[in-house]
């Protein structure tokens, strides 16, 4: 992607456009991902090689006058968009609300509605990077203590633990790949295997009662795990 075009110099990459900017004049160049018409807004999603960029052009409909219906109509289907946000899981559930609350009283005037909803958005954007932040702060340290607690549950996988730790199933993956340099997944195997290794050399339980010990949904994923792993089977290593 080029850093300029005729007459224009990239200011911003996608991803560098925050709430610190608003106000001031920016400019971003990439191709465009996604574009939503929803009848008087347009919605453009741009993208370069940092990510995407939401953009939102409403210059026509402050100019042209909307009724009653066109609003709510409007307003619907911006709330369906914010709503994608995901507002309680990024802490801005309070901030839809308002807006939604002081629509009723703006629905006459589009011009009000539409500061409403640019105010709206810088505090959408604000708790966005704040959630963005903390999530930064990902904690793995406390992620392989809460694995190597509940590796027994056959349930535990990234998924769940993403949703213990309020993350992303994405970005947990690659903040821990990051960190540990092992996938999660291999991770959670090796403890597994290590204490099917130590129950096999340390006690008299079965295979069977050891698969589930160690969070197998049946014995024969066990075998095949701790074959993978240690080259031969739990009944080879127990007599080993």
């Amino acid at each position: 992607m080029a850093e300029s075009m005729v007459g224009l110099k990239r200011s911003h990459r996608c991803t560098e456009v925050s709430s610190a900017d608003i106000g001031k004049k920016v400019t971003v160049m990439g191709w465009v991902a996604k574009r939503r018409n929803l009848g008087s807004l347009i919605f453009v999603d741009l993208r370069d090689r940092s990510g995407i960029l939401q953009i939102l052009f409403d210059e026509n409909v402050i100019i042209r006058s909307l009724d009653t219906s066109e609003m709510l109509k409007l307003h619907h289907s911006i709330m369906a968009s914010l709503m994608t946000l995901n507002p309680a899981k990024n802490n801005f559930q309070d901030i839809i609300l308002k807006f939604s609350q002081d629509m009723s009283e703006l629905q006459n005037n589009p011009k009000q509605y539409f500061a409403l909803l640019t105010e709206t958005c810088r505090q959408i954007s604000l708790a966005l990077n704040s959630h963005r932040i903390l999530r930064k702060k990902l904690p793995i340290n406390e992620v392989k203590i809460y694995m190597a607690e509940n590796f027994s549950n056959p349930n535990l996988n990234l998924a769940c633990t993403a949703r213990q730790f309020d993350v992303s199933e994405g970005y947990l993956s690659s903040c821990f790949k990051e960190a540990a340099g092992i996938c999660f997944a291999d991770h959670l195997e090796n403890i597994r295997i290590k204490k099917a290794c130590e129950l096999l050399a340390s006690s008299d339980k079965t295979i069977v009662e050891i698969a589930e010990k160690t969070g197998y949904n049946s014995v024969y994923s066990f075998r095949r795990a701790f074959k993978r792993m240690m080259h031969k089977s739990p009944s080879d290593y127990r007599g080993k």
